[in-house]
């Protein structure tokens, strides 16, 4: 029952369409909620449909193929989120200082950081890319 609900919460918002997000995605939304315990987590976008990803230019995002979140905790500042999510071992964290969210994403190889300074709807204005300290080579 739990899992129905939460392909009902992460289905690409654009569609409707659900999609098997990956397990160790779950496990690391588990322990952002851990960490901010009084808080709870609000997904912005989670699997999104392969056609509306390219229709916005990034057809090969890691949204889908279900390993992605867009998220924000309230009360929590999202450069915050941002350094927590960053301890996480192979990973994609996205920042994003003119928006509301922070984006998420599960990795087999090693870790990935960008900060996009764009705001809604303008086109990616990406900060030179910087290897997070975590990362993997």
């Amino acid at each position: 029952m739990q899992m129905r609900k939460l392909g009902k919460l992460l289905r690409c918002h654009h569609t409707g369409k659900r999609h098997g997000m990956h397990w160790r995605l779950m496990q690391l939304l588990y322990r952002v909620a851990r960490h901010f315990p009084s808080q709870r987590l609000e997904i912005v976008a989670g699997y999104r449909d392969p056609r509306v990803a390219t229709q916005k230019g990034v057809s090969s995002s890691y949204h889908t193929k279900g390993r992605a979140v867009d998220l924000r905790v309230p009360g929590v500042k999202n450069d915050e989120l941002r350094d927590y999510l960053r301890t996480f071992k192979k990973v994609g964290v996205g920042y994003y200082p003119n928006s509301t969210h922070v984006h998420l994403d599960v990795r087999e190889d090693r870790s990935a950081y960008w900060v996009d300074h764009s705001g809604p709807g303008e086109p990616a204005d990406y900060d030179p890319p910087e290897p997070p300290p975590h990362a993997t080579r």
